[in-house]
Order: C-alpha cells, then sequence, then structure tokens
C-alpha cells in the first residue's frame, strides 16, 4: 500500500505532470490521491470558510480527489494547514494528513537556438524562471514529505 498522495496541479483540466510521471515511469499510484488546484482570487482574503471546494470528476470510489483551494491576493499559500482544516468535510480527505506525500511538478527552461524567439528574450526568461520561489517553500509544503519532478522545455 502505497498510502496517500497530494499532487499540486496548475491547470485545472490537466493531469498534473508528476502524477503523469509517476503512473507511466514508475508504475504506481496510491491508494488515495488527491489533486489540488491553487486558485489565487482577486480579493485581499478568502475565508476559510471559503477556502475549499471539492470537485467532482465522475467516479465516486476510485480513490482519486480533485480540490480547489482559493486564496486571496495578499494570503499566504499554506496547502496542508488549508487541508487540515478542511479534514472531515469531505470523503475525499478521510486519510492521515500527517503522512501524506506532496508531488509537485518543475518545469526548467531550457533555451534552443530555434528562431521561434528573441535570444535576449529567451534568455531573460529562463533567468526570471530561475529566479521565482520554490513551489515546496511557497506553498509551505513539508520538506521532507515533498518529491519535486522536474521536466525540461526548449524554447
Amino acid at each position: 500500500d502505497l498510502g496517500s498522495a497530494v499532487y499540486l496541479s496548475h491547470h485545472t483540466n490537466y493531469t498534473p505532470l508528476a502524477l503523469r510521471t509517476t503512473v507511466d515511469r514508475l508504475h504506481e499510484l496510491h491508494a488515495n490521491v488527491v489533486i489540488v488546484n491553487i486558485e489565487t482570487q482577486s480579493i485581499p482574503h478568502v475565508p476559510e470558510s471559503d477556502r475549499v471546494r471539492f470537485d467532482s470528476l465522475g467516479y465516486e470510489y476510485d480513490g482519486i480527489s480533485h480540490i480547489t483551494l482559493s486564496f486571496g491576493f495578499k494570503d499566504t499559500p499554506n496547502v496542508p494547514k488549508a487541508l487540515l482544516e478542511a479534514h472531515g468535510s469531505g470523503k475525499e480527505l478521510n486519510f492521515d494528513l500527517d503522512n501524506v506525500s506532496y508531488f509537485v511538478s518543475n518545469l526548467n527552461i531550457v533555451p534552443t537556438h530555434r528562431k521561434n524567439l528573441a535570444w535576449w528574450k529567451k534568455i531573460l526568461y529562463v533567468n526570471m524562471s530561475k529566479n521565482a520561489a520554490s513551489p515546496t517553500t511557497y506553498y509551505k509544503l513539508p520538506i521532507e514529505r515533498t518529491v519535486e519532478m522536474s521536466s525540461y522545455i526548449k524554447l
């Protein structure tokens, strides 16, 4: 039994890259999988009572759930805390959140010599992406239980 896993997702309609990699390359799937999509609202703070939305995936007992967490633009996103506050409010989170593993997808941008974009723009974009905050740190994920899976995108 692989236990429970939380996969952070950037796009509501797509499978997180880390989940796809876990299944395709490692041939594994946790018993409980929660896909968490994070939205930043155009208001300063989202009340905790409005923070979690359980989204239906169409299958009730497959062990995979989708949750959307909403934060205001002044809120500090803390995914484990938000999940703990929502624990028990839905059967999707009916497992031990203290032992869950977190999976994050990272995209590394690699400049190429293709003529699709000016070279200086490619270098600027690559440097900006390197300066971005780590999702593990930004979302307050426990480092000892977080796996970051990287993919490379050729620009």
